[in-house]
């Protein structure tokens, strides 16, 4: 059974809000290309799934990305 909790007028969000700036943007772009290259390692059999959640979480370490949850 799903359960479902109601949000109140005071609702208040628990992470600080990033700011989309240019290098922001450009960490974004670099980690989706970086995603991009390591899916087709993947895809080509050059690399294991395990090999690619490591590198995919090395990525999103080392670029940050603001919106990763929504690039994959």
């Amino acid at each position: 059974m799903e359960h479902v909790k109601k949000v109140t007028a005071g609702f208040v969000s628990k992470t600080d809000p990033r700011c989309m700036t240019k290098e922001t943007m450009q960490k974004d772009f670099d980690y989706m290309m970086a995603q991009k290259m390591t899916q087709a390692l993947l895809g080509n059999g050059y690399i294991t799934k395990s090999e690619f959640d490591k590198i995919t979480a090395k990525n999103k370490e080392t670029f940050f990305p603001y919106m990763a949850e929504l690039m994959l």
